[in-house]
């Protein structure tokens, strides 16, 4: 399937993008690119499975919670972001470990968004299983402590950071705003106050999961508009792609050089699709280098 790209922009072009394998989400999160086993993973946080795509060979493992984000700690283990805790998995023996609680007490929520950071940490979002408003936060692992950075979040989103570690973004979907928050180039944690960086209300976006490329461009997948946006590191639009799927969530940079960019989807609303391909996960050669996930460190 090729895809015509007639906007304005230094990526001009026709750009092959083709369904990773047959498998297709409810809600489709938390894509990335294991570098040391060359390995895609991405979950449906509806159905309670994280899937696997290795060698053209596809797998799944199912799960009794909510699970949606992940990093990776070794060449065999993940932490992956549960319902209300972070644990580790084994990918070979299947044992689990409970690394942290998370919102333990509160049922009503859930984990969302989560990345890690460059520092060796891991960032993770929560909100209502409801969507209710302001009730989710974004919490912080590190060095063996969670700690919350912010609150009030309805739907958090789009966490990522700049290749030069000088910053972290995240988004509230429902405020259709993407936040900018200074870090300490050393430590990671957050110095002063965030500010917004891209503001997608006048244009009636929903930004979703996002990543940094090598040219510190930020990629954003904007739910229920059928396209992913890249935007410069000074917040001016370079590029619109087009999708295949009503709602790309999440986004990833993978592959050998990490010039393929892999977008997950959802199905999930849609009583009846116009797309045949919502719900699938995709892959788009770009030309554009992304950055390997960092490693998370116990």
């Amino acid at each position: 399937m090729k895809l015509k790209n007639s906007l304005v922009s230094k990526l001009k072009g026709n750009f092959l993008i083709k369904v990773v394998d047959k498998n297709r989400c409810i809600l489709g999160e938390g894509v990335f690119w294991h570098p040391e086993r060359k390995q895609l993973f991405w979950f449906d946080i509806i159905d309670k499975k994280l899937f696997s795509l290795s060698k053209r060979i596809s797998k799944h493992w199912q799960f009794q919670e909510h699970i949606s984000a992940a990093g990776w700690i070794d060449k065999s283990s993940l932490l992956i972001a549960g319902e209300n805790n972070l644990f580790s998995f084994n990918l070979e023996t299947m044992k689990r470990e409970n690394i942290c609680d998370l919102e333990k007490t509160n049922n009503e929520n859930r984990s969302n968004d989560g990345r890690a950071d460059p520092w060796g940490g891991f960032w993770i979002g929560t909100m209502s299983k409801k969507a209710e408003l302001n009730k989710g936060a974004i919490y912080r692992f590190y060095k063996g402590k969670l700690m919350k950075l912010f609150d009030g979040i309805t739907i958090p989103n789009s966490i990522c950071f700049s290749k030069d570690k000088e910053f972290g973004f995240y988004s509230d979907t429902k405020k259709q705003k993407i936040y900018r928050q200074k870090l300490n180039k050393k430590t990671g944690w957050p110095e002063g106050k965030k500010e917004i960086f891209f503001n997608f209300s006048s244009k009636n976006f929903n930004p979703d999961g996002m990543i940094v490329d090598i040219n510190n461009n930020l990629w954003c997948a904007l739910w229920g508009s059928s396209q992913i946006v890249c935007i410069s590191n000074k917040g001016k639009i370079i590029q619109y792609l087009k999708l295949p799927v009503k709602q790309p969530s999440c986004l990833s940079f993978g592959g050998e050089n990490f010039e393929t960019l892999y977008v997950t989807s959802a199905s999930e609303g849609l009583k009846k699709s116009n797309e045949k391909y919502d719900g699938q996960t995709l892959k788009i050669n770009i030309g554009i280098r992304g950055n390997p996930e960092s490693r998370v460190e116990l």
